[in-house]
């Protein structure tokens, strides 16, 4: 069943006692043009669930909305399932799934298949909750594959090189919580700022 993985994860949603949640306000030009909620769940001692919902609506020439959903299980604290699927005007553009098995991760994404034959301990979706290191690479459940980090002379911002070529910046506060992503993708970039009025 097509769905069956995502509906599987959602139910670790229900079932977990323990959460964080991070409201992030999208600004186009300092215009909110949409929202990304991010979520921390601890399942039990030897599994985290870790979901990022975005939704973008924007006029041009006509209106366009955007949805963007990722997730990831980690158990014993490497990755063990990923998922990932990008809808426009409520059609799917990308979709992309991966799952560690036989001693490999397998992949959706073609050429990505089988690539990875190491648990991996980190991936995106952490990002917002742990501030990287220096030097960093970290998994995409987009991409399947590495985004490579570099700090900058600032306290706490980091550049992220995006597989598709896209460039962001990470901006962290003292609690190690990411609080700001200035994103330059394509034609337009765009600002992702902590709601912390927000709260859980």
């Amino acid at each position: 069943m097509k769905y069956s993985f995502t509906i599987f994860l959602y139910f670790f949603l229900l079932i977990s006692p323990i959460a964080q949640e991070l409201m992030y306000d999208i600004l186009v030009s300092g215009k909110q043009v949409g929202s990304m909620l991010v979520t921390k769940k601890v399942v039990n001692e030897k599994e985290t669930y870790y979901s990022a919902v975005t939704d973008v609506k924007y006029t041009l020439f006509r209106t366009t909305e955007l949805v963007y959903f990722y997730e990831a299980i980690f158990k014993n604290d490497t990755l063990d399932k990923a998922y990932f699927i990008y809808k426009k005007n409520d059609e799917v553009e990308e979709e992309a799934k991966l799952f560690w098995a036989n001693n490999s991760y397998q992949s959706t994404i073609p050429e990505k298949h089988q690539k990875y034959k190491s648990p991996l301990v980190n991936s995106m979706l952490t990002m917002y909750f742990n501030q990287p290191k220096h030097r960093d690479e970290i998994f995409s459940e987009r991409f399947h594959d590495f985004v490579k980090i570099g700090a900058t002379e600032e306290k706490g911002k980091f550049i992220f090189y995006i597989p598709n070529g896209d460039k962001s910046i990470y901006y962290y506060n003292e609690e190690g919580i990411c609080s700001k992503i200035s994103i330059s993708s394509g034609i337009f970039s765009f600002d992702m700022v902590l709601n912390t009025s927000r709260k859980d």
